[in-house]
């Protein structure tokens, strides 16, 4: 067996992302420590068994991720027995209770999802990253976000706020833990076929879900675990040295960064198409284009409606400083 590449800690890696993104770091050439909860010991042992059978070191870490003292021994254990961590997979998460209205959210069910997907990494990356720091090699951060960390999903608010809060994290650990040479990334990835799915289905049946995702898809399949781990093999390399502060999306849905909802309305025989970006709006219909340079909110709605007078005007989304709206899509008749 030749030298490792690396020690690597990936939690929640009993099944799943974990138990792919484990086996892939293995196959690597790094050492594996795998944690999770009491109740996966079973699982964790035949995954142990696996990577050695990889020809990789690898140990079993049994602890709670939102517990910070059984994070903090979890490091040291890990530093103790393999002598250094250069890698750390924040993967540990758990879904919202599926199919409950915002209103009805218990309070202990905000907390139990915010304990593990939020305070769980921000643990898993504050004693990494301290590790790292002491051992002056540089180092390794990932964490898991979601699709649902970059767009909020209907009854899932809980869920959504928690991969938000991932995305947050990996920003601000990037930037402090940068001059070590210290990569802080996170894998955003939409609907992946693991129990996880299951948990996240009403009824049990993750079926309909997997076909909405398959419609959405332009590669019109599932994701699979061996996608995710993939992604989690390259953020984990040396030559992803230049890649920080990232929450990377790891899905084939048809979607972006931002807004998606493009609203119609008639305006006549008008059909307008209007593209907008950060400076210039392109007002366009069978007849002219018009040019304006962008304007503080108030006067540039105004402008729109004295030049094209709709008969609707629907600003879709505003983002940007308090005094200039960047619009993503202002759509009048029909849209292509």
């Amino acid at each position: 067996m030749s030298g490792p590449k690396g020690v690597a800690i990936v939690t929640g890696a009993a099944q799943g992302l974990g138990r792919a993104i484990s086996v892939r770091l293995a196959e690597d050439g790094f050492d594996v420590a795998v944690n999770d909860v009491f109740s996966n010991s079973g699982k964790l042992e035949t995954l142990v068994e696996e990577i050695q059978a990889k020809g990789r070191s690898s140990s079993k870490h049994i602890a709670d991720v939102s517990q910070e003292e059984a994070v903090k021994k979890m490091v040291e254990e890990v530093v103790k027995t393999h002598g250094g961590l250069d890698v750390m997979v924040a993967n540990a998460g758990v879904t919202g209770r599926p199919g409950v209205p915002f209103g009805q959210i218990p309070a202990d069910e905000w907390d139990r999802v915010m304990g593990v997907n939020g305070r769980g990494t921000f643990l898993c990356y504050k004693y990494a990253g301290m590790q790292m720091v002491k051992q002056g090699r540089g180092g390794r951060i990932i964490g898991a976000s979601s699709i649902a960390g970059k767009q909020g999903m209907m009854m899932q608010g809980p869920y959504c706020a928690s991969k938000f809060a991932v995305r947050g994290l990996t920003q601000a650990a990037a930037l402090e833990f940068g001059p070590h040479g210290i990569t802080v990334n996170s894998y955003a990835p939409g609907a992946i076929d693991t129990p996880l799915l299951i948990a996240a289905s009403v009824t049990g049946d993750p079926s309909e879900i997997i076909k909405k995702s398959i419609e959405k898809s332009a590669m019109k399949r599932i994701g699979v675990p061996d996608d995710i781990s993939n992604l989690v093999s390259f953020l984990a390399c040396k030559e992803s040295q230049f890649i920080t502060g990232q929450s990377v999306y790891n899905s084939a849905t048809r979607t972006v960064s931002g807004p998606q909802t493009i609203i119609k309305h008639g305006v006549g025989p008008r059909d307008c198409r209007i593209y907008v970006d950060d400076r210039t709006f392109n007002i366009c219909d069978h007849r002219r284009i018009v040019r304006s340079q962008a304007q503080p909110s108030v006067r540039l709605v105004s402008y729109y409606k004295q030049t094209l007078q709709p008969k609707n005007l629907c600003l879709v989304s505003c983002t940007g400083s308090l005094s200039l709206y960047k619009i993503v899509y202002l759509a009048f008749g029909h849209v292509v």
